[in-house]
């Protein structure tokens, strides 16, 4: 009879729970933890490409590729712990506007189910085709024999899974390799998890500091916020800054013999 009553009373204490607004708010410790999981996966995207860096210098090409099948496992993993953080954003949002939500476990899953599905339906090229991580692969492995050359503006991709898509077209990027903020090559850069701008680490982070411990992000018409935490060092902007500066050098050095 006790145990009647007990089961009963937990399942009225249940189905009378709310996530209210001060629970949301605890819910940044789960972006947080989101935000390092991510960063870890950005040190192994750049531990990849130091290997395929070694294997092209040695000649051995097979191994390079097979490396390069596993660049669309970490394209999806990162989406995933983005999905998530975003995920886990949204219902906190949703919380404070409402007033609460009754089954966050509910929300949560139906928002990734859905995230899910529209990723899933893209094609291999949408998926990879543009992705920065798998351009700066390929730019890696292309300057190892051509350093002096620009990459053909779409390379194929072999995709991993067979699809309908034989062939995945990789366009190179076109990034700004100055920052916003100096107007100079960017030094030490750092990227946002959030809205994934970048900018030279000391400038970002005396404006971080001079503005209590969060700025609007400093990117013309972007409404994101940058505070200490909320950005990682971006080694692959750090590589093209270098690649960039050794052919301007190299371009300068030529130009002096030629007037010699």
């Amino acid at each position: 009879m006790t145990s009647t009553r007990e089961v009963q009373t937990l399942a009225q204490v249940l189905n009378d729970f709310r996530l209210n607004s001060f629970h949301a708010e605890r819910l940044t410790q789960f972006i947080g933890d989101s935000d390092i999981i991510e960063g870890h996966i950005r040190t192994g995207m750049v531990q990849l490409i130091d290997a395929a860096i070694d294997l092209e210098e040695l000649d051995q090409g097979d191994q390079v590729k097979r490396l390069q099948k596993s660049v669309p496992d970490f394209i999806d993993l990162e989406h995933k712990y983005s999905s998530q953080k975003e995920t886990i954003q949204k219902i906190k949002q949703k919380s404070l506007q409402s007033g609460g939500t009754k089954d966050m476990i509910k929300d949560y899953e139906d928002e990734i189910h859905k995230e899910e599905d529209e990723y899933n339906s893209l094609s291999a090229k949408q998926k990879y085709g543009e992705n920065e991580f798998m351009s700066e692969f390929k730019q890696a492995v292309w300057n190892v024999k051509h350093p002096n050359e620009e990459m053909p503006e779409n390379e194929e991709v072999e995709e991993e899974d067979g699809g309908d898509d034989d062939d995945v077209i990789v366009s190179s990027t076109k990034r700004s390799l100055t920052c916003p903020l100096t107007t100079t090559w960017f030094e030490d850069p750092v990227t946002s998890y959030d809205c994934k701008h970048t900018f030279s680490k000391k400038p970002i982070v005396n404006m971080i500091r001079a503005r209590h411990g969060i700025v609007q992000c400093p990117n013309p018409g972007c409404n994101k916020t940058w505070k200490m935490g909320c950005f990682f060092q971006d080694t692959l902007m750090e590589r093209r800054v270098g690649r960039a500066k050794m052919i301007v050098e190299e371009a300068k050095n030529r130009e002096f013999y030629d007037v010699e």
